[in-house]
């Protein structure tokens, strides 16, 4: 020992060295690995490293497992491997929350995990970091028709709206997918129970002064409640759209959350589309489609999926109901679509990544209009 100080103690440079060594042969070790040695390694790493970081639980986690489990259809093993993050750095693993808590429930939803509900809670920890994280996965939720999200979106709300990090635009997206989840909710109970203004208030609380209660109040009653009287040619392209999804519902098996995702995308199109018992323009359908898919930092391949399946089954619906002026244009449009949309399912999958329900509707949607056109019938025959 000299002046006091200890020879052999290491210094914080020496630590920093240690740590970047262990971290490149982590790294080299796992890129020369089979699968099965990788998840070893991982999970080898996260119980006797000591220093497992956030740098080090995003690159492993989010950039090469992540996309690994997904390809090999190991989404179980990725949870698993979360679940033991989460006991032996919990800290990290609250860090993360939102981020890894998106790729939970993605791999939760994508593989049919048991495990979503654990998956939600965690992504709802804290809500307000990351939040366009947040906002990019309830689109796939709604997609796959879970509501279990509606308890967190009106829990969690105190905190959205107490939030420095945050502007009146996103307190405006979570009420809309509060109310979204609660009248998909309510229609996975009964859609034929009438439901009010006052229903939606008292569920909703404080969340309600952030939305239209003129819109609100439609979405409600026109989405659910007694079977109405078919349409009149002359009706609001809102009341046109809601009694058609509620249809699908109904008739074809679509879960009410996945409808409520398709509402608000078809009512703005129909708005801006005028004749509509003239069927659709299929040229603006496309252009309207591959926009949405473009929106936002991720994109929104889900949304543009549910607008898509919904939107090839409106001119037969219209046609179905005596809504459409001319029978022959149900053809002509699904010819259009026969054309335009394979390439616009491709790259809406090549957004989403690999996802079994998503891919199989896209493709039942194409083989039926196909269908139609084998059979020589409109597709009204084939559900559209």
């Amino acid at each position: 020992m000299a002046d006091g100080i200890d020879q052999n103690q290491s210094s914080p440079h020496d630590d920093s060295n240690l740590f970047m060594d262990r971290w490149e042969s982590f790294w080299e070790s796992f890129a020369e690995a089979t699968v099965d040695e990788k998840f070893d390694l991982a999970r080898d790493t996260i119980i006797n490293e000591p220093d497992f970081d956030e740098e080090w639980a995003f690159t492993l986690f989010v950039e090469e497992l992540g996309p690994l489990a997904t390809q090999a259809n190991r989404q179980g093993e990725w949870l698993d491997l979360l679940d033991l993050l989460r006991q032996e750095h919990p800290d990290v693993a609250a860090d993360e929350s939102t981020m890894l808590g998106a790729h939970a429930t993605e791999m939760a939803l994508k593989a049919g995990d048991a495990r979503l509900d654990a998956a939600l809670a965690y992504l709802f920890e804290q809500p307000d970091d990351s939040i366009e994280r947040l906002f990019d996965v309830l689109p796939k939720i709604a997609y796959h028709g879970h509501t279990g999200v509606l308890e967190h979106l009106v829990v969690q709300w105190p905190i959205i709206y107490d939030s420095d990090n945050l502007f009146s635009t996103a307190w405006i997206e979570w009420a809309d997918w509060t109310l979204m989840a609660q009248i998909a909710a309510w229609a996975q109970e009964g859609i034929t129970r009438p439901r009010s203004l006052a229903d939606l208030e008292g569920a909703l609380g404080m969340v309600m002064d952030e939305l239209d209660s003129k819109w609100a109040n439609i979405y409600a009653t026109e989405f659910l409640g007694p079977l109405p009287d078919s349409p009149q040619a002359d009706a609001p392209a809102h009341t046109l759209a809601l009694s058609f999804l509620r249809e699908l519902v109904t008739g074809q098996g679509w879960p009410p959350f996945k409808a409520q995702l398709a509402a608000r995308s078809m009512i703005a199109f129909l708005r801006h589309q005028t004749n509509t018992n003239k069927g659709l323009n299929p040229n603006l359908t496309i252009e309207f489609a591959q926009s949405m898919l473009n929106q936002g930092i991720f994109g929104q391949p889900y949304a543009t999926a549910a607008f898509l399946e919904a939107i090839t089954r409106f001119t037969p619906w219209l046609q179905e109901h005596g809504l459409l002026e001319h029978a022959q244009r149900a053809d002509t449009i699904a010819q259009h679509f026969r054309r335009h949309l394979p390439a616009l399912c491709k790259s809406i999958e090549n957004r989403a990544g690999p996802d079994a329900l998503l891919a199989d509707n896209l493709r039942q949607m194409l083989r039926q209009l196909e269908g139609a056109r084998d059979t020589g019938q409109d597709a009204t025959a084939h559900g559209f």
